[in-house]
C-alpha cells in the first residue's frame, strides 16, 4: 500500500507540474491575443490553443486535486457522523468518483476515437490532429481513476480493521 501511495504522489506531482505549465500558456495565450486584438489581428488560433490548454490544465489536475483531497467536500454534514458512518460515506464518495471518471473516460475515448478515424484538425493550429489533444481527456481520466481507486482500497481496508479517523 505505501507503494501504491508513493505512486500517486509522484504521478500526482507531475500532472499537476503539467497542469500548471498548461496554465501558464494560457496566460501567456491571453497576453498573445490582447496584442493580436490591439493590432486588429485575427485571434481565432489564439482561441483554439487556449481552448486546447484548459483541456490539458483541467485534466492533468484531477488527480492532484483527488490525491490531495483538494476536491469539495460536504464537511459540515459528514464532520457530524460517528467514525464508521464518515468511513462509509468516504467509501461511497470514492466509488462515485470512480464511476464518474470511468463515464468521462469512456466519453473521451469515444470522441477521441472518432477525431481519429475522421482525421479532424483544426483550422488554426496545423499539422496538430485534433485527437492528440482530445487523448488528454481520457489520460487525465484514468489518473483520477488510478487516484481514486488507491483512495477507496485504503477506505475499504481502514472500515474492515476498524482503522477510523
Amino acid at each position: 500500500m505505501k507503494k501504491a501511495k508513493s505512486l500517486m504522489d509522484g504521478m500526482a506531482g507531475y500532472l499537476a507540474l503539467a497542469s500548471t505549465a498548461a496554465i501558464l500558456l494560457i496566460l501567456v495565450a491571453i497576453a498573445v491575443g490582447a496584442l493580436y486584438r490591439a493590432l486588429h489581428l485575427s485571434i481565432s488560433g489564439i482561441t483554439e490553443i487556449t481552448e486546447f490548454l484548459i483541456l490539458i490544465a483541467m485534466f492533468l489536475g484531477f488527480a492532484y486535486v483527488g490525491h490531495t483531497k483538494s476536491h469539495i467536500k460536504v464537511e459540515l454534514i459528514v464532520h457530524r457522523f460517528p467514525p464508521r458512518l464518515q468511513n462509509l460515506a468516504a467509501i461511497l464518495s470514492s466509488v462515485m468518483i470512480l464511476f464518474f471518471f470511468l463515464a468521462i473516460m469512456y466519453g473521451g475515448i469515444k470522441m477521441d476515437i472518432h477525431s481519429y478515424l475522421v482525421g479532424e484538425y483544426k483550422v488554426a493550429i496545423p499539422g496538430i490532429p485534433v485527437w492528440i489533444i482530445r487523448a488528454f481527456i481520457p489520460i487525465g481520466s484514468l489518473a483520477a481513476i488510478l487516484v481514486a481507486a488507491v483512495d477507496l482500497v485504503k477506505e475499504i481496508a481502514d472500515f474492515i480493521y476498524k482503522r477510523l479517523p
